[in-house]
């Protein structure tokens, strides 16, 4: 569960560990779309955002975890599209307005 306090930084913090396991997921998939997109989502934190508001982030962090969900189950990896699952209910709780997100709230 995500800690109650979810601010930027949390949400950069936990979009980042996500993005790691997505690399895991990429090499278990063996799909480079995956792995490619996860590596430049991690570099894309070392530039400025300071213009980005917390929703934004987590609107972001949001489809990728739709990503990683729809991964999983294409490749029939129960555990990790319940993890992912379970992250996203948990970033819904805290920013309801990520569920009109494309693919969010079908996942939901």
């Amino acid at each position: 569960m995500m800690e109650a306090n979810m601010d930027k930084a949390k949400i950069i913090e936990n979009n980042i560990t996500d993005l790691k396991m997505g690399l895991e997921l990429a090499e278990i998939a063996e799909n480079d779309f995956l792995k490619n997109y996860s590596e430049n989502r991690i570099l894309s934190f070392n530039e400025s955002n300071e213009y980005l508001s917390e929703s934004d982030f987590a609107k972001a962090y949001a489809i990728d975890l739709v990503l990683f969900i729809n991964i999983s189950s294409i490749i029939n990896d129960l555990d990790n599209k319940d993890y992912f699952k379970s992250r996203l209910i948990d970033l819904a709780s805290y920013y309801p307005e990520i569920k009109a997100e494309d693919g969010v709230g079908d996942i939901m």
